[in-house]
């Protein structure tokens, strides 16, 4: 009945939004990997960039990560010289990670960067609104 129709309907999305998804990661990745940073890598300094410097928590929480895989990630990031890990003045076992001028300085070259490539994507405004609509649903949908 219709819960057969439900679930090769939602079979049929979620096939079609991982799709979606790793393409757009390749995408992401392609404009990143010059710098040698990971579309994660990223994400963790959009974050910074928007919140300002943040705890292995808070970082971990706003990601969706375990704070083990991204103490792992944030080692790796303080040795290519994008972020700062230090020890809290009020609690020394909590580590405070803040962004480097190097990561700020990429940032903005990528973000320029990702402005021009989108532009080139011929879509036009009402394909952009139809899109953002579509998964502002998706995700009413899913909550």
């Amino acid at each position: 009945g219709d819960d057969m129709h439900d679930f090769i309907f939602d079979e049929a999305w979620v096939s079609l939004f991982k799709k979606v998804y790793s393409k757009l990661q390749k995408y992401m990745d392609s404009i990143y990997q010059p710098y040698g940073l990971t579309s994660v890598q990223v994400e963790v300094l959009l974050l910074l960039a928007a919140n300002g410097d943040q705890t292995v928590t808070e970082l971990s929480k706003g990601l969706g990560v375990t704070k083990s895989n991204l103490s792992t990630l944030c080692k790796r990031m303080e040795k290519s010289g994008f972020i700062k890990r230090k020890r809290s003045k009020q609690d020394e076992r909590v580590v405070v990670i803040s962004m480097t001028d190097l990561a700020r300085s990429s940032i903005q070259e990528f973000m320029e960067q990702k402005d021009q490539a989108t532009s080139n994507m011929l879509l036009s405004e009402d394909d952009k609104r139809a899109i953002l609509d579509g998964l502002h649903l998706l995700e009413a949908y899913l909550t």
